[in-house]
C-alpha cells in the first residue's frame, strides 16, 4: 500500500465515522515490518530501488498525513492509535510527540462531528476528556513524552474542561518546577472550577465504590 492508496482507504465512504482507520494504519505498519525482514532477492532489489528513488517511508507517509489520520479516527480508537504509534518504532513515536498539539486539537469539541454521531455536547466533552487523559498518561510513560507534555502545558491549560480541572492538573503535576508554577497560577485564577471539579471527582469516587 502506498500513500495514495492509504489516503483513499481512510477516506472511503465505509469509513465515514473513522472506525476503520486504526486497523488500516495497523496494517500499513505491518507492511513496513514485513519489508524490513524481506529475504528474497526480488524484495531486496525493490527496496534498493525505493531508496534510490527516495520513495517516502511508512513513518514519513503517516507524518505527512497525521492531521487527516487523527480527524478520520473514531474517538474510541484514538487512544489505541496513539499507543500503536508510540510502541511501533522510534520514528512513529517521534511523530506523536512532535504533534501533541495536533492531538490536543483533535480532542476538542467539534459540534458538526458530534451532532452527526447523535451525542450531546456534554456527552462528547466527557468522552474527549477521558480519552485525552488516557493518551497523556501513555505519553508520560516515556522520558521524551514528559518533555513533549511540558512544552504543551499552556495549550493543555487553555483547552482544559472545567469539570475535570482537578484530574487534568493532577496528571501533569510534578513534571518540573516551571510547570508547577503555571499550574498553581492556573488554579489561583480558576478557584471555583478547581473546587467544583474536586467535588465532581469525589462524588464519582463515592458512586464507583458503592
Amino acid at each position: 500500500m502506498n500513500e495514495k492508496q492509504l489516503i483513499k482507504k481512510i477516506n472511503t465512504k465505509y469509513n465515514a465515522h473513522g472506525d476503520l482507520t486504526y486497523p488500516i494504519i495497523a496494517n500499513f505498519l505491518e507492511q513496513q515490518e514485513k519489508s524490513l525482514y524481506a529475504t528474497s532477492l526480488k524484495d531486496k532489489i525493490l527496496r534498493r530501488i525505493r531508496r534510490n528513488k527516495k520513495i517516502k517511508t511508512i513513518p514519513q507517509v503517516i507524518e505527512n498525513n497525521f492531521e487527516m489520520i487523527l480527524d478520520k479516527t473514531a474517538n474510541t480508537n484514538l487512544k489505541n492509535l496513539i499507543v500503536l504509534l508510540l510502541e511501533d518504532s522510534e520514528q512513529t513515536k517521534e511523530i506523536v510527540l512532535k504533534n501533541l498539539d495536533k492531538i490536543l486539537a483533535r480532542l476538542e469539541y467539534d459540534e458538526e462531528r458530534y451532532v452527526e454521531l447523535g451525542m450531546t455536547r456534554n456527552q462528547a466533552e466527557r468522552s474527549l476528556d477521558f480519552h485525552k487523559r488516557w493518551i497523556i498518561r501513555e505519553i508520560l510513560r516515556y522520558p521524551e513524552g514528559k518533555e513533549a507534555v511540558k512544552q504543551n502545558v499552556d495549550l493543555m491549560l487553555d483547552t482544559i474542561s472545567p469539570e475535570h480541572v482537578f484530574e487534568d492538573i493532577q496528571l501533569i503535576k510534578g513534571l518540573s518546577q516551571q510547570t508547577d508554577q503555571k499550574l498553581n497560577k492556573y488554579i489561583e485564577a480558576h478557584k471555583e472550577a478547581f473546587i467544583y471539579s474536586m467535588a465532581v471527582k469525589n462524588t464519582r469516587n463515592r458512586y464507583e465504590s458503592i
